[in-house]
Protein backbone atom coordinates (compact mmCIF):
# COMPACT_ATOMS: atom_id res chain seq x y z
CA UNK A 1 0.00 0.00 0.00
CA UNK A 2 1.31 3.38 -0.80
CA UNK A 3 0.22 6.81 0.86
CA UNK A 4 1.27 9.66 -0.92
CA UNK A 5 1.82 12.77 0.53
CA UNK A 6 -0.57 14.56 -1.70
CA UNK A 7 -2.86 12.93 -5.15
CA UNK A 8 -4.72 13.86 -7.80
CA UNK A 9 -7.33 12.78 -10.57
CA UNK A 10 -8.20 14.04 -13.76
CA UNK A 11 -12.38 15.02 -12.93
CA UNK A 12 -13.65 11.96 -15.02
CA UNK A 13 -11.52 9.82 -13.32
CA UNK A 14 -12.05 11.39 -9.73
CA UNK A 15 -13.13 8.86 -7.49
CA UNK A 16 -16.75 8.62 -5.52
CA UNK A 17 -16.68 9.94 -1.73
CA UNK A 18 -17.37 6.99 0.28
CA UNK A 19 -17.24 6.45 4.33
CA UNK A 20 -13.67 4.41 3.58
CA UNK A 21 -10.34 5.77 4.61
CA UNK A 22 -8.40 5.40 1.25
CA UNK A 23 -8.89 5.84 -2.33
CA UNK A 24 -8.26 2.35 -4.52
CA UNK A 25 -8.03 4.20 -7.48
CA UNK A 26 -4.96 5.19 -9.41
CA UNK A 27 -4.29 8.75 -9.32
CA UNK A 28 -3.26 10.92 -11.87
CA UNK A 29 -0.84 12.79 -10.19
CA UNK A 30 1.24 12.64 -6.99
CA UNK A 31 3.55 14.89 -5.11
CA UNK A 32 5.84 13.50 -2.48
CA UNK A 33 7.36 16.18 -0.05
CA UNK A 34 10.90 15.29 0.34
CA UNK A 35 13.00 14.91 3.78
CA UNK A 36 16.24 13.78 4.82
CA UNK A 37 13.92 10.58 6.46
CA UNK A 38 12.08 9.56 3.18
CA UNK A 39 13.74 10.61 0.36
CA UNK A 40 15.48 7.65 -0.31
CA UNK A 41 12.05 5.90 0.35
CA UNK A 42 10.20 7.94 -2.38
CA UNK A 43 12.81 7.76 -5.07
CA UNK A 44 14.13 4.21 -5.11
CA UNK A 45 10.96 2.63 -3.89
CA UNK A 46 7.98 4.59 -4.48
CA UNK A 47 8.64 5.78 -7.83
CA UNK A 48 8.86 2.82 -9.78
CA UNK A 49 5.96 1.44 -8.31
CA UNK A 50 4.03 5.04 -9.44
CA UNK A 51 5.78 4.27 -12.76
CA UNK A 52 4.62 0.47 -12.97
CA UNK A 53 0.61 1.71 -11.61
CA UNK A 54 0.61 3.96 -14.61
CA UNK A 55 0.72 7.65 -12.26
CA UNK A 56 0.98 9.99 -15.19
CA UNK A 57 2.89 12.85 -13.45
CA UNK A 58 4.96 13.16 -10.24
CA UNK A 59 6.63 16.27 -8.50
CA UNK A 60 8.87 15.88 -5.57
CA UNK A 61 9.08 18.78 -3.25
CA UNK A 62 12.32 19.38 -1.19
CA UNK A 63 11.19 22.22 1.61
CA UNK A 64 15.19 21.86 2.57
CA UNK A 65 16.83 23.12 -0.88
CA UNK A 66 13.34 25.04 -2.21
CA UNK A 67 13.08 22.95 -5.32
CA UNK A 68 10.40 21.30 -7.21
CA UNK A 69 11.10 18.63 -9.14
CA UNK A 70 8.51 17.50 -12.17
CA UNK A 71 8.61 14.24 -13.91
CA UNK A 72 5.70 12.95 -16.40
CA UNK A 73 5.65 9.15 -16.90
CA UNK A 74 6.78 8.48 -20.67
CA UNK A 75 5.03 5.76 -23.50
CA UNK A 76 7.89 3.69 -22.68
CA UNK A 77 6.83 3.47 -18.91
CA UNK A 78 9.96 5.67 -17.65
CA UNK A 79 10.04 8.75 -16.34
CA UNK A 80 10.65 12.16 -18.05
CA UNK A 81 12.09 15.05 -16.53
CA UNK A 82 10.20 17.72 -16.70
Amino acid sequence: VLVPDLAGWRIERAPQASDVPFVASVPDWVCEALSPSTVHHDRFRKMPIYARLGVKDLWFLSPREHTVETFTLGADGRWIVG
